[in-house]
């Protein structure tokens, strides 16, 4: 079984985070259509991989705190989106990142609990 440091895991959270919030601060028009088509599922799916990896990156971290960073880190992201000339602040995307942060900590918890985290190297 290949064993992976958790220092694989803050690497892919860096740059989905820094993906993220390009999404989150770009002008709409400059997104795919296929992800404007999408949005409150492609904010759930966001949240929710960033909540994975931020889970498997601090093994040891509260799963509680992990996910109250994340959803104020969501909220934050739609009140910068305030400021900015192209986009504008949306409760229901703030409410899909919240959606997505439970259910990507939900998964990986029942993953890690099936497991036994063979994978992860200690």
């Amino acid at each position: 079984m290949i064993q992976v440091p958790p220092e694989v895991f803050g690497i892919l959270l860096l740059l989905c985070a820094l993906l993220v919030l390009w999404g989150l601060l770009s002008p709409v028009d400059v997104l795919p259509n296929w992800i404007r088509a999408h949005d409150k599922w492609m904010h759930a799916v966001a949240f929710g991989g960033l909540a994975g990896l931020t889970n498997l990156w601090l093994q040891d971290a509260n799963v509680g705190a992990i996910w109250l960073a994340l959803v104020v880190a969501g909220l934050l992201g739609e009140v910068a989106q305030h400021f900015s000339v192209h986009r504008r602040f949306c409760w229901r995307d703030a409410l899909a990142n919240t959606l997505g942060v439970t259910a990507g900590l939900t998964i990986i918890q029942w993953l890690l609990s099936l497991s036994d985290s063979p994978w992860l190297v200690p």
